[in-house]
């Protein structure tokens, strides 16, 4: 009953894994507007930074071995 109420409040289980799927879905978004991921670097409030060092990390991982299998798969489906 009371894992039924958190649902229902819209409880996260899992906020790591939101995290993650909050900030693909902004570079998806960014992707559908400006038909690439190279987010600019941020200059002077321009620009989004978070997103910006969230695809640094992204990518950063994927060189070192160490993002997870089905976030990079999910990754590539944007491009």
């Amino acid at each position: 009953e009371r894992i039924d109420k958190l649902n229902e409040i819209g409880f996260v289980w899992e906020p790591l894994e939101a995290a993650w799927q909050s900030k693909y879905n902004k570079l998806n978004t960014f992707y559908k507007r400006y038909g690439h991921t190279k987010i600019p670097i941020p200059m002077g409030g321009d620009g989004d930074e978070e997103l910006y060092y969230w695809c640094m990390r992204q990518r950063y991982s994927k060189a070192k071995g160490r993002s997870k299998d089905h976030r990079y798969d999910q990754l590539k489906k944007i491009n």
